[in-house]
């Protein structure tokens, strides 16, 4: 598709009105003309050589439209098309509608058989609502503060605890007593064991008086010992018995808010969650009784063009079950070369035609640029395209989505203009530009021109010639300023006998005795021009 914009010209003050009944007549007219002519003529030529002076072409310069256009190639489609799912999958019962049906906004599409998934859906809802009543119990059980006899329990542990602890403190109490009473002891008879060891020597005892105040000594020792060693046992119990009233006041005050108790909290919770997951439930299963439907209808007027609705089959909530598009409203979706994407602009204007719709131009405008390019395969290979989007202006009814079309994009559109063909143009060595102007006695007029816009056919001229003058079609080399046209002309020698036979031979010898058209003769099968030409000139190639 490189290179192929192309330039229409529309010259004003011309008017070529034809019809396809007149060219058929006249070109009958001059097929009859020719052919008669050709019998006559036979015997006029002569056999001798004759020779033809033909000059180098020329342009006139002259000015008009010109519209500057990029050719691509294009599919239509529905512009805005509305897909209708069912929220619920539900089992066909009736279609009312099939594809290429013309519906109205409201028009009943399809009915749906929602008897048994509505009694499932209800049973559905009351085992949930049942979940959602036990997980309630559950949950009040274990978040419920202690209340009669548990309370009573927990209270009593206290009162015991605290009990327990005066009990103890009040041993701990006599055993003081009963260590200050033993180290009296221990005092009293250490002092009598010193005094019996000075009798015993000057002999005012008794060995045996002397050792039993020892043993009475010792045993006050080993009372005063036991005694403090039951005091040390029992201020560890009195640890022991805080320790218990501490746990049970923790019990009775967790009693009181279980949530205080890590174990319970974390079962609560748990609950709770079961608790929320079957509330949910709950709702998805009234959601999906609230979008039970025992009918479709369409929510715009326009023609069926897709529809999976089958009369007793399931249809499931992802699938489209129709699609509704209004016909009149089409977008083409075409691919540009990526050599043309860079001219292509939001808001150009499209002419399209159609190979199925004869003598009818479309309109439209470019409505989308794709951001990323693809590849596009083609017969000698593949090459980048950017896609596109041209919403049509006048759509019929012969137009119909999926058509493909032949697009021109007018990237430049340009009123009254000077300009000849591209090919008159030179460019000289300092990058100026120029043309060979002929003036009416054939001399050549080499002349500076300011080149406008172009492409691979015409060229604007901005100044430098005026409208009505001659230039050159294509120079060429050797050509120089004030140089004559006429030294550049060649001669062509032809043999008029092979013109004359090759003159009969295609006009079949002169009329057929039957009275129909020569063979070759008349329009082409198509109704066109012959050689691909007909009002609409200038087309680039594709």
């Amino acid at each position: 598709m490189r290179g192929n914009g192309i330039w229409k010209q529309k010259f004003k003050n011309i008017a070529i009105i034809t019809t396809n009944k007149k060219v058929i007549t006249l070109s009958m007219i001059m097929l009859l003309i020719a052919g008669v002519s050709g019998v006559y003529a036979k015997d006029f030529f002569s056999s001798s050589n004759k020779t033809q002076t033909i000059l180098p072409s020329t342009s006139m310069v002259e000015k008009g439209d010109l519209s500057k256009r990029v050719t691509a190639s294009g599919t239509t489609v529905a512009a805005d098309p509305v897909s209708i799912f069912i929220e619920l999958s539900q089992e066909v019962d009736e279609v009312f509608a099939e594809v290429g049906d013309k519906v109205n906004e409201g028009d009943l599409l399809v009915t749906y058989d929602i008897e048994d998934t509505q009694r499932e859906l209800n049973d559905k809802l009351a085992e949930a609502n049942a979940t959602v009543e036990n997980a309630k119990i559950s949950l009040s059980e274990l978040s419920a503060p202690a209340e009669g006899a548990e309370l009573l329990e927990l209270q009593s542990q206290v009162v015991n605890a605290e009990k327990s602890i005066e009990d103890i403190k009040s041993q701990i109490d006599s055993y003081d007593i009963k260590i200050s009473q033993a180290q009296t002891d221990v005092d009293n008879t250490k002092k009598t064991v010193d005094n019996y060891a000075e009798l015993l020597i000057v002999g005012g005892i008794s060995q045996q008086e002397y050792e039993n105040a020892e043993q009475l000594y010792q045993k006050a020792l080993d009372t005063l010992t036991q005694t403090e060693n039951d005091k040390t046992t029992t201020e560890l119990s009195l640890q022991t018995a805080e320790l218990s009233l501490q746990k049970a006041k923790l019990n009775l005050e967790n009693g009181q808010n279980k949530t205080n108790d890590v174990t319970t909290a974390n079962s609560i919770k748990k609950q709770q969650n079961t608790l929320e997951t079957a509330q949910r439930n709950v709702s998805s299963i009234q959601y999906n009784i609230s979008k039970l439907t025992s009918a479709t209808y369409s929510p715009i007027s326009g023609t069926v063009i897709e529809s999976n609705a089958v009369e007793g089959q399931m249809l499931t909530d992802s699938t489209v079950m129709m699609k509704i598009a209004d016909l009149s409203n089409l977008d083409v979706e075409a691919y540009v070369s990526e050599y043309d994407i860079a001219q292509i602009k939001i808001g150009q204007k499209v002419e399209m035609t159609s190979d199925g719709i004869e003598n009818k131009i479309y309109t439209g405008t470019v409505t989308k640029i794709e951001p990323t390019a693809s590849t596009q395969s083609t017969m000698s290979g593949s090459e980048t395209v950017v896609p596109i989007v041209v919403h049509m202006d006048n759509p019929d009814e012969l137009m119909k989505p999926g058509f493909s079309l032949d697009l021109e994009i007018i990237v430049e559109d340009l009123s009254d203009v000077v300009f000849v063909p591209l090919s008159a143009v030179g460019k000289q060595k300092d990058g100026n530009y120029y043309v060979y102007k002929v003036n009416e006695n054939g001399v050549l007029q080499k002349t500076d021109v300011i080149l406008g816009s172009t492409n691979d056919t015409n060229a604007v001229i901005e100044s430098g010639i005026n409208i009505g003058e001659k230039v050159i079609t294509s120079p060429t080399e050797n050509m120089a300023d004030g140089a004559n046209l006429n030294d550049f002309a060649t001669t062509v020698e032809q043999k008029k006998t092979e013109q004359n036979d090759s003159i009969l031979s295609n006009m079949g010898g002169g009329m057929p005795s039957d009275g129909s058209m020569p063979n070759g003769g008349g329009m082409p099968p198509s109704g066109g021009m012959p050689g691909g030409g007909g009002n609409r000139g200038g087309k680039g190639s594709r």
